[in-house]
């Protein structure tokens, strides 16, 4: 049987915030349907570049069919 690896990197859209680098956080509830000023945060998935690195790697693997089995 022959096996074969192969890994190759590419740069992705983070998927946590969409590329934007920052996550909305939701104000405070502040009743009747009211709610305070929402804040961002700085992903931190992506470190606020809004884009992230991935790794792949793909194993192929040959083997012989005996057709009598």
């Amino acid at each position: 049987m022959k096996k074969k690896t192969y890994t190759s990197s590419a740069t992705a859209v983070c998927a946590n915030c969409n590329g934007e680098g920052s996550i909305e956080i939701p104000g405070e509830h502040l009743g009747h349907g009211r709610f305070g000023e929402p804040q961002a945060e700085t992903c931190e998935v992506c470190e606020g570049s809004g884009l992230v690195t991935v790794d792949k790697t793909t194993v192929v693997s040959i083997s012989p069919k005996n057709p009598r089995q």
